[in-house]
């Protein structure tokens, strides 16, 4: 395997017990069988960043029909893909997303992204707007940043976008995002006035 996404080859480190990985990657991996790969190799980024791992607390809860790997699928540093259903991502209902990330100390950020998926053919929708705050101590937030989609709801059908925002640099120990829902299918569509998905796979700190 590698990780610095090179191809690998017979002459790499070969897996023998778990990667430990502190900063971005992409771990590609491969099965040699008498020196030379037997399949294609697999690949998977990760994102390392102020919030991987971190506590997340869930002010709205997700919906238990998607609710990735548990708490931490919000920063577990793993993307998904244009497939809702690969077990990487979160999702809410005809309701917002509001989560509050605990840093555990103080931290000087600069930036958030929020990774989204719109399938309007499953009636997941891209965000209509973020709010991102800060707080010291997790009871008290001040909002720095919002981003707005500007996408036209029933342009693309299947569409990976990260909602990103750069702010002056701030110290913090909490993080709150709120990603809000479209709500209900806008007319034209198939679902019109029914509820909508709100798809969340990755928040990162920067």
């Amino acid at each position: 395997y590698t990780t610095d996404g090179t191809e690998p080859t017979v002459s790499s480190a070969i897996y023998s017990e778990p990667v430990l990985l502190d900063t971005s990657a992409t771990l590609k991996a491969v099965t040699i069988v008498n020196g030379l790969p037997a399949t294609n190799s697999m690949s998977h980024s990760f994102n390392i960043n102020k919030a991987t791992v971190k506590p997340v607390k869930y002010l709205v809860p997700y919906s238990e029909n998607y609710k990735g790997s548990g708490e931490y699928t919000l920063v577990n540093g793993i993307r998904g893909s244009t497939n809702h259903s690969d077990g990487n991502w979160q999702a809410w209902e005809g309701t917002n997303m509001e989560v509050i990330i605990d840093l555990q100390q103080p931290a000087e950020i600069h930036s958030i992204s929020v990774g989204t998926l719109q399938n309007i053919g499953a009636w997941i929708f891209l965000p209509v707007k973020l709010d991102f705050f800060v707080s010291d101590d997790g009871a008290t937030f001040r909002r720095v940043a919002e981003k707005l989609n500007e996408t036209d709801p029933l342009s693309g059908e299947n569409q990976l976008k990260d909602f990103s925002v750069e702010f002056n640099p701030v110290s913090a120990n909490f993080v709150k995002v709120i990603a809000y829902n479209l709500g209900k299918a806008p007319k034209g569509h198939l679902g019109a006035g029914k509820n909508t998905w709100l798809f969340v796979d990755e928040i990162a700190v920067e």
